[in-house]
């Protein structure tokens, strides 16, 4: 296979500053946060977030307040030494479990699985096998039977990955395992390429989930290099190994993401280290021959700084910009003590290139700058979702040497369609992939090719809702409660072209978190459900407490049973699942000197 790598100088003294700033605030996480992802914890089909912690042996989970802000940290225990992170729904119960690859266990306990309770709480963690001293974990069905599987990597004794072929029941049937990955050994004297992290991918759209890997680092003279690699899925729990041929700048993480749009993914390379110390990213472009391009690359050319990468639409112009976690090194007021970070963001125009960073000092770019309200954190981890609900994609990052959540809101106002003028393309104008909103959907795609369309369709779910004569769409569409996968595709001479996107609807969005307090200590007021209520399940439960003291936590008990908890919180609100019939519902608070006082409603749900 051939690789081609683009990479630029950015000289910021260039760079286009971005007229409307992003909004960002921070969250206290439990440790050390080598890893950040979000999913739905909490059954609202609303993002939240959740980090493992290498040094305190837990992960923490933020759970959305469905405005973009978050609730305190709520802590669960792994195994030791968790090094990775992935959300799954391993027992097929429809609550989002947890998988975290331990870097300080043997094969036997190299997992640990916390099954969620659907209300954003796990229950205690049970081990499976794994890779040993795992340092990475993806989750996909690896052998096509319709549940759930885990892989996991470790670079101990040989490069290898293995995959955990799960039940659905929350077991494991068989451990598969593929060894001797990656580029070959190099002479004894140089260091051997190890592999370092994994992620799933869909690299030939022939149905089976794949992986995609990164290796670092051997030393050849002075000069450190890293590898990128593909593990091409046999259907069964096993790979073909597939590296990329050549070495590349050593790389620190690995994204993956259809940054093209195409439907096959492309991947993000964050990096550093060549001839001199130089920081950047590198995209792989997936060409779908089973070959890669070259893809827009920044070389921040700083010896002190790491970035994350990420991919999105910016502005809802219909195409992903690609943007990097940066710092202006070369504003003349810099000062690395007193410093913040900043997104550096390559638009994507409408002929899929992307806008160039110049090729030498002083050269022309239209990059653009946002300066982030945030400090500077040594290499950033970033993840992307809709976090308030707005249609626009939305930042969290955090540091892998710790420090708290930082959520970063997209502010930037709305741009005009941008239709591709590729030819045989579907641009989505809107929504936003990984958008959230309340159903119907409004869908509004363009298909652009040298012959007319016969039909465009959306596919809801691998399942055909819509179609349309010819090339445009402008439909509201239904959606049930839930993340869903749509599809938008037309035909022309008998040839489909599509394009692919992620959209969640809510079961409800509460456009602020809705006004409760209480004035008087050691009391609860229980603002929603009212006294002898019917209400619809899940019932949103909405309370505050107060005391003399810090409140350490507040809990929710139905029936007698704790079925939510929130630490060091005056407020709660969440959505309590709950069947047909007559309930009892308590909220309980106790403050930091032990006492506890509560309030009830006796409710009814249809």
């Amino acid at each position: 296979m051939k690789y081609h790598l683009v990479v630029a100088l950015l000289l910021f003294a260039s760079l286009t500053c971005f007229s409307q700033s992003f909004s960002t605030k921070s969250y206290p996480v439990n440790g050390l946060a080598g890893q950040i992802i979000v999913a739905d914890f909490n059954g609202d089909h609303i993002p939240d977030i959740a980090t493992v912690n290498s040094d305190t042996n837990t992960v923490s989970i933020l759970i959305n307040n469905g405005d973009g802000t978050f609730r305190p940290h709520m802590d669960f225990a792994t195994g030791p030494g968790p090094s990775g992170l992935a959300a799954v729904d391993w027992n097929h119960d429809g609550k989002m479990d947890l998988a975290v690859s331990n870097g300080g266990a043997d094969a036997a306990h190299s997992v640990s699985i916390l099954l969620g309770n659907g209300d954003g709480t796990f229950q205690p963690h049970h081990d499976i096998a794994g890779a040993p001293n795992a340092n990475s974990i993806a989750v996909g069905d690896f052998n096509r039977d319709g549940n759930p599987d885990i892989a996991t990597s470790s670079n101990t004794t040989v490069n290898a990955v293995h995959v955990s072929l799960g039940n659905g029941k929350g077991g494991v049937t068989a451990t598969k395992v593929t060894s001797n990955i990656g580029l070959d050994p190099k002479p004894p004297a140089d260091n051997p390429f190890l592999l370092s992290k994994i992620a799933l991918a869909d690299f030939n759209r022939d149905g089976k989930d794949d992986l995609y890997y990164i290796e670092c680092c051997n030393t050849f003279v002075i000069v450190q290099q890293g590898a990128f690699g593909v593990l091409v899925s046999n259907g069964d729990g096993t790979f073909t190994d597939d590296p990329i041929g050549g070495a590349i700048v050593p790389p620190t993480d690995l994204i993956t993401t259809d940054i093209n749009q195409d439907g096959l993914t492309d991947a993000i390379i964050p990096s550093i280290g060549c001839h001199e110390p130089c920081i950047g990213a590198g995209v792989f472009i997936n060409k779908g021959d089973g070959t890669f391009g070259g893809g827009p690359g920044l070389d921040l050319n700083d010896n002190g700084f790491q970035v994350g990468g990420a991919v999105f639409d910016v502005d809802g112009d219909g195409h992903k910009d690609f943007v990097l976690v940066g710092v202006n090194t070369n504003d003349p007021s810099f000062d690395p003590f007193n410093e913040h970070m900043t997104l550096i963001i390559q638009k994507q125009n409408a002929d899929g290139t992307f806008v160039a960073p110049p090729q030498f000092e002083g050269g022309p770019s239209d990059l653009i700058t946002v300066t982030l309200n945030a400090p500077i954190v040594e290499k950033p981890t970033v993840a992307v979702a809709d976090f308030n609900h707005d249609g626009k994609p939305d930042l969290a990052m955090v540091s892998k040497f710790g420090g708290p959540v930082f959520v970063v809101l997209n502010t930037t106002a709305p741009s005009a369609c941008k239709v591709s003028t590729v030819n045989h393309t579907v641009t989505v104008c809107h929504p936003a992939d990984g958008a959230v909103g309340l159903s119907p959907a409004h869908i509004v795609s363009h298909f652009t090719s040298s012959t007319a369309a016969s039909v465009s369709q959306i596919y809801v779910d691998n399942k055909l809702v819509f179609q349309i004569a010819g090339g445009n769409i402008d439909k509201n569409l239904a959606l049930a409660p839930g993340e869903h996968r749509l599809e938008v595709k037309s035909w022309t001479e008998g040839q489909p072209f599509h394009n692919d996107f992620f959209l969640s609807t809510p079961r409800s969005i509460p456009a602020t978190v809705p006004p409760c307090s209480e004035s008087t200590n050691f009391t609860v007021n229980i603002c929603s459900p009212g006294q002898k209520a019917a209400v619809d399940a899940p019932v949103h439960v909405v309370a505050a407490a107060k005391s003399t003291a810090p409140i350490a936590t507040m809990q929710i008990y139905l029936d007698f049973k704790e079925v939510f908890h929130s630490p060091n919180s005056t407020l709660i609100e969440t959505d309590v699942p709950m069947n047909s019939g007559s309930h009892l519902l308590v909220v309980k608070a106790f403050d930091s000197t032990g006492r506890s006082f509560s309030s009830s409603r006796s409710i009814t749900v249809p």
